[in-house]
């Protein structure tokens, strides 16, 4: 439990430890209250049941004297009104209890839901490679949902209806100690079996459960994003029965969990039914006066009513708890993960400088392989790249060109080795780096958003410099779409483009990329897709570009790379040739059978 709490306030904000204690504080007046409202209605009772008696009480004579009452009714009145006020201000404080404690709750899954979005938008590139993105997914959308709802809310809960019902146990135990020992043995033997057996039970099937949220997510995300090849391949049933056996896995344990949570209330009822014929059988025994067991017989059932349902919530809430607490470690062990990068980034994307390329890039002796993969990506990779011209990497699938792309962009760290701007290292300047470069994927992301918007990607709509879309529409060549597009840039495009061509979504993406004027443009692939025409069209828009800005090109179609100033042809991580295209044509064999496909 003590490792649990401490995931907790690791993944609470800062603060909050106190915040806790004033609610707990809180807590503890609420049950003074509700005491006060319990112990209040066999004293009225009393009153009514035998007024002479409370009258001739030696321990009220100074209340009574101050009050000035005087007779039976007098004593009726002062009874009800206290009786009243009591409830009225118990109900007022609960209320505005309430409200303070939903509110704390729910500001905490803003808290935190923000702060995972932020750790994973700030992960490592690595960190992404690795990971499943319906299980990200999971955790933002629900795991911090069922964190909220059934985790933190339950333990307040508990902690709540734990305080009161010791504080009525204890106020029970003051007044008949018997008794309450007796009742409290009744009720501890029935709930605390029923809580040790189900115990590890709970929390086996809250993992199993968590696991077929991803899947069921996961499934969604395949067939929702293979829409269009599912459908011509007749494949929809495929993805259909992934979910829908997921989600029969996934609403069994949910049963479960509901019929487990339902069976505390009749042990609990029984339990109540019988410790009260136990009381009254006890009372009896002990020889004493019907004026004396009505308002103890009282007290109890009113305790009683107060504290079925306090058990029967602590039962069930601890069962859901117990269920539910596997929420927290994918949530905590990714913010640890994430903690000591996310502080380096943050501090690093304050940099407000830029790095400029006046000279060079310089790749000296890169060696990278990726986590969990003994294969070297790179070897020992050292090249010269001159301000404004133009390179490409070219060679078969798995040679390594995407590889050193990503190490140039900044995405990946070197094993070995250095990558510097102008003798300056990347690594100690990412951002600033960063802020210099353009990158054209091969696969260009479209948000269902205006034409403005996504080649101002990322920007408030309220802080893009229009000038800055403007010009990027003209060197991206986009003049005629935006012609073409009924509301012009504020067309929107739908999700992923699809009201654009292949063509037009590349140029949105060159146009993307050219937004922030960068000194150096990186493309990957991005005309693999296109048929040739349109290849041509793209290829001859980048090649416009030459010698304003430096060209880091990847191609599986030569064509495009052909007007390099240097190509670099790569096997298996490592650079075996280099030279102008046609150098490579006459020294290079397998170059030249690439060329001949082409």
């Amino acid at each position: 439990m003590s490792v649990t709490l401490k995931k907790l306030f690791y993944i609470l904000p800062k603060g909050d430890a106190v915040k806790l204690f004033v609610l707990f504080v809180l807590m503890l007046v609420a049950a003074a209250l509700e005491v006060a409202g319990i112990g209040m209605i066999p004293a009225f009772v009393a009153i009514v049941a035998d007024p002479d008696r409370v009258m001739s009480a030696e321990w009220l004579q100074p209340l009574i004297g101050m009050l000035g009452i005087g007779n039976a009714q007098d004593l009726l009145i002062w009874g009800s009104v206290v009786l009243v006020g009591i409830f009225i201000i118990k109900s007022i404080y609960i209320i505005t209890f309430n409200f303070f404690e939903a509110r704390f709750i729910f500001n905490r899954r803003y808290t935190i839901s923000y702060r995972l979005m932020q750790s994973y938008m700030q992960a490592p590139y690595t960190f992404h490679l690795q990971r499943n993105t319906s299980e990200l997914l999971r955790n933002i959308s629900q795991e911090i949902n069922v964190l909220i709802n059934n985790v933190i809310t339950n333990i307040l809960m508990m902690g709540r209806e734990g305080v009161v019902t010791l504080a009525i146990l204890i106020f029970l135990f003051s007044m008949e100690p018997l008794i309450t020992m007796l009742v409290i043995l009744l009720s501890g033997f029935g709930a605390g079996t029923f809580i040790l057996l189900n115990k590890k039970k709970m929390k086996e099937y809250g993992e199993e459960e968590q696991e077929r949220r991803a899947e069921m997510i996961k499934a969604v995300n395949q067939g929702l994003g293979g829409i269009k090849e599912a459908r011509v391949l007749n494949r929809e049933n495929e993805f259909i029965d992934k979910f829908r056996v997921e989600a029969f896995k996934s609403t069994r344990l949910m049963a479960y969990l509901r019929f487990i949570q339902q069976i505390p209330r009749p042990v609990v009822e029984t339990t109540a039914v019988l410790g009260m014929l136990m009381i009254a059988v006890l009372l009896v025994w002990q020889d004493r006066s019907m004026g004396a067991i009505i308002p103890i017989l009282t007290l109890f059932a009113m305790a009683t009513v107060r504290l079925m349902p306090s058990v029967q919530q602590l039962v069930s809430m601890y069962t859901r708890l117990r269920y539910n607490i596997v929420s927290l470690d994918p949530v905590y062990d990714d913010l640890k993960e994430l903690a000591a990068f996310n502080t380096q980034f943050k501090k690093d994307r304050k940099k407000n400088n830029q790095l400029k390329l006046n000279n060079c890039i310089k790749i000296t002796n890169v060696s990278y392989h990726y986590p969990d993969s003994e294969v070297q990506a790179l070897e020992n990779i050292s090249l010269t790249v001159p301000k404004g011209k133009a390179v490409g990497f070219v060679g078969s699938s798995g040679a390594g060109k995407t590889t050193i792309v990503d190490l140039i962009l900044g995405l990946l760290e070197p094993d070995k080795g250095e990558i510097l701007i102008d003798g300056v290292d990347i690594q100690q300047n990412l951002s600033a780096w960063q802020k210099n470069m353009g990158y054209i994927p091969q696969s260009i992301y479209l948000a269902d958003e205006t034409l403005r918007s996504n080649i101002a990607f990322g920007i408030p709509k309220e802080e893009i410099d229009d000038s800055k879309v403007l010009n990027a529409v003209k060197l991206a060549q986009l003049g005629t779409l935006i012609e073409q597009l009924p509301a012009g840039l504020e067309t929107i495009i739908g999700e992923n483009g699809t009201r654009l061509s292949g063509g037009q979504r590349q140029r949105v993406g060159i146009a993307r990329a050219l937004y922030h004027a960068p000194d150096v443009l990186v493309m990957d692939e991005a005309t693999s897709a296109l048929d040739n025409i349109t290849e041509k069209q793209i290829t001859n828009a980048i090649e416009s570009l030459k010698g304003e800005r430096t060209l880091i090109m990847i191609a599986h179609r030569l064509s495009t790379v052909k007007n390099c100033d240097m190509l670099y042809f790569m096997e298996e991580g490592k650079i075996v040739e280099q030279g102008t295209y046609d150098d490579l044509v006459h020294s290079n064999i397998r170059f030249r059978e690439m060329a001949l496909e082409a």
